[in-house]
């Protein structure tokens, strides 16, 4: 398969995508990062067009519909992969998050929407606290 298909395949998944360079102090402290690369699912998590964020930094872009929170999801970026679940107030939703280091310099970020997922988690919580309920209840009678 040729390099296009991958790309096709990257631009068009329902799995958000968005590839950055990170700027820093040292190797620890990142105060910004640039944005080299991202698909339509990504724009949608963002609120804001691929034209406004590409090639541009973080601390530019943040001022217009950006996500406020996106920095603490980079700020999470300390080994080479990192997996775990994000909560954004603005959208009211429910995120997974895979960041994948390249290097020190380079970056990329995989976001899926799991709201759906968690709201069924939700309802099924309380679903089996209801029956524990009543199966205690019935062993008192």
């Amino acid at each position: 398969m040729n390099k296009n298909f991958y790309k096709n395949l990257i631009q068009n998944s329902p799995i958000g995508y968005i590839y950055f360079k990170k700027i820093s102090y040292d190797e620890e402290l990142f105060y910004d990062f640039e944005f080299i690369d991202m698909n339509q699912s990504f724009e949608v998590f963002v609120e804001t067009s691929k034209e406004e964020i590409i090639n541009n930094r973080y601390n530019n872009v943040v001022k217009s519909n950006v996500e406020k929170d996106l920095i603490n999801i980079f700020d999470k970026i300390k080994t080479d992969k990192k997996e775990f679940e994000y909560y954004s107030k603005k959208l009211n939703s429910w995120f997974k998050v895979l960041v994948y280091n390249e290097d020190r310099e380079y970056s990329y970020l995989n976001i899926i929407d799991i709201s759906e997922k968690k709201k069924k988690e939700k309802k099924l919580k309380k679903s089996e606290e209801k029956y524990k309920i009543i199966l205690e209840t019935s062993r008192e009678i």
